[in-house]
């Protein structure tokens, strides 16, 4: 009785949970590490580009906020010295295509409206 008991509980394990909640939650946990993990790579672009890559002033524009894809797309052009800045051309060499995902990610993620009410000195 206990061995049939436990294989008809080993049986309901072996069930599939509802496709969209599953993959709805692991898209979201995959997108939380991947911004994690964006942020701590894009430190050194925080002394040209500000904190969250909301720059209050200068010459090098306010990053934060933009679309995942442009900003992933950018990244790639000086990567590939298609697009040429001295310091971003040298940096991107150290990062891979995930690297430069991750931090594409963190940046896109930045809510640049609340930061922008929030602090009147950041570039728009």
């Amino acid at each position: 009785m206990k061995a049939l008991a436990l294989a008809s509980l080993s049986l309901l394990c072996l069930l599939p949970l509802p496709a969209q909640t599953d993959e709805a939650l692991t898209d979201e946990a995959l997108e939380a590490r991947q911004i994690h993990a964006g942020r701590e790579k894009a430190q050194p672009c925080t002394t040209c580009h500000g904190l969250d890559g909301l720059r209050q002033g200068g010459e090098m524009p306010a990053i934060g906020g933009r679309r995942y894809d442009e900003l992933l797309y950018q990244l790639g052009r000086f990567r590939r010295a298609d697009r040429f800045h001295p310091a971003m051309t040298l940096l991107l060499q150290t990062f891979d295509v995930a690297d430069m995902a991750d931090v594409a990610a963190y940046f896109a993620s930045v809510d640049r409206d609340r930061a922008t009410r929030s602090n009147p000195y950041v570039a728009r």
